[in-house]
């Protein structure tokens, strides 16, 4: 199964919204030298965090120095933490290596 979900909000007042879906096809070479991100959002109040979304890359060639991220969103008050998300990179070269930066974790818990 693909990963292409994007992420979900947190629960609660104030709650983060849950990261977005990227899906790239490419038939040569993508390269990532920026920042490319589908990050769930910060809670506000006492909510929970967004949950991070959903990376899907194929391609013959992915390189580059970028970094890709799908993180959770941190909670406020009470709030958990959102989970992290997924990125996923199908290549068809493995001799020529992604050697950028790829996140996935998640958020912090609130001040409780």
């Amino acid at each position: 199964m693909v990963p292409i979900e994007p992420g979900s909000p947190g629960g609660g007042t104030g709650a983060g919204l849950g990261g977005g879906s990227i899906h790239i096809t490419a038939s040569g070479a993508v390269t990532i030298d920026g920042f490319l991100s589908v990050d769930g959002g910060y809670a506000t109040s006492g909510g929970g965090g967004g949950s991070g979304g959903a990376v899907f890359i194929e391609a013959d060639v992915i390189k580059g120095y970028g970094t890709i991220s799908a993180r959770g969103g941190d909670g406020a008050g009470d709030g958990g933490g959102g989970g992290g998300g997924r990125v996923t990179m199908k290549r068809i070269r493995q001799d020529l290596p992604f050697e950028g930066r790829v996140v996935a974790d998640g958020g912090s818990a609130g001040n409780n």
